[in-house]
């Protein structure tokens, strides 16, 4: 469940368990600011299938999610960080007990320091920005970490630790946001991987990993290229490469003495055909021949 968290301790922590939460500088509302800046009706949370979300109402100032202006209605989660004049108030997620929340705690604080975002070639800093918390990437001065190219938005990404991972979510940018080459709108990022910003490439330097450590992989977690070179090797397997023994061996060439009498005994087969047809034509010549002589002795007598 969330909850508010205003900075300064300026009023107690709310549950965000109603339905609808009214809130300005109004007595008619459900959470009162009466400080300057803040408009009468300022803005509408609202609870729906356990999702929240916050509108503006139209107020003078705005309302601002993670130091960007919302102008329709957005759901929110832990760790935003709304602003309304000189108001501050965070969304978090309490544990359910202490312990949880203390080893959350020490979780972030181990690992917040050993996050880092490393320019691909150096172009925009030449040395590793360190991650921690909540980072804003983009060209506005405001961000967290300012990348002065026409091709980033005033407000590109928003990048965010929890515990081994890096959860990246675009912010409506115009060129899109790129995880190992695949543009999305939120995901989750592990060390190595590389972020692209349209033009700008940028390394994720992650929490160191013992190198004398032997790394079982997962499927899931396998390079792209690595995946579709196994999937290859399934699809088509190696050719399988047979031995012959001297039996073998010995076989086929009985197999090519068997074929090569068979050819010899065809050729003689014809051969001996041939010479019949031969004689037989022989015989029926003399036989004419004698016929014809024949024929002339008798009609001359």
């Amino acid at each position: 469940m969330l909850r508010l968290e205003f900075s300064n301790h300026q009023k107690d922590p709310i549950w965000l368990v109603s339905s609808n939460l009214k809130i300005g500088r109004s007595d008619s509302n459900d959470i009162i600011l009466d400080q300057d800046g803040i408009s009468g009706f300022h803005a509408l949370l609202t609870v729906e299938s356990g999702h929240v979300f916050i509108k503006d109402t139209g107020s003078e100032k705005g309302t601002f999610l993670n130091n960007e202006r919302i102008t329709k209605k957005i759901e929110l989660h832990a760790h935003d960080k709304i602003r309304m004049s000189d108001v501050d108030i965070e969304i978090t997620e309490p544990s359910s007990t202490n312990e949880e929340k203390e080893s959350k705690t020490k979780e972030l604080k181990s690992t917040a320091n050993l996050w880092s975002l490393q320019s691909v070639g150096d172009i925009h800093f030449n040395k590793p920005q360190p991650l921690e918390g909540i980072i804003i990437i983009g060209r506005d001065k405001k961000c967290d970490i300012i990348i002065d190219s026409t091709h980033i938005s005033r407000k590109h990404c928003r990048l965010q630790i929890q515990g081994g991972v890096i959860h990246i979510k675009d912010l409506n940018s115009a060129n899109g946001t790129y995880l190992n080459g695949k543009k999305i709108t939120e995901s989750y990022a592990r060390p190595g991987d590389e972020i692209c910003l349209q033009e700008e490439a940028f390394i994720l330097n992650g929490p160191f990993v013992d190198q004398d450590k032997t790394v079982m992989l997962s499927a899931t977690s396998l390079p792209p290229l690595i995946k579709e070179k196994i999937s290859q090797s399934i699809d088509q397997p190696a050719p399988i490469k047979k031995s012959f023994s001297s039996k073998d061996n010995a076989s086929n060439t009985k197999v090519r003495l068997d074929a090569i009498k068979e050819a010899r005994d065809a050729l003689q087969g014809t051969s001996s055909k041939h010479r019949t047809q031969s004689s037989l034509l022989y015989r029926l010549t003399i036989l004419g021949g004698v016929i014809a002589v024949s024929a002339l002795l008798f009609f001359a007598l």
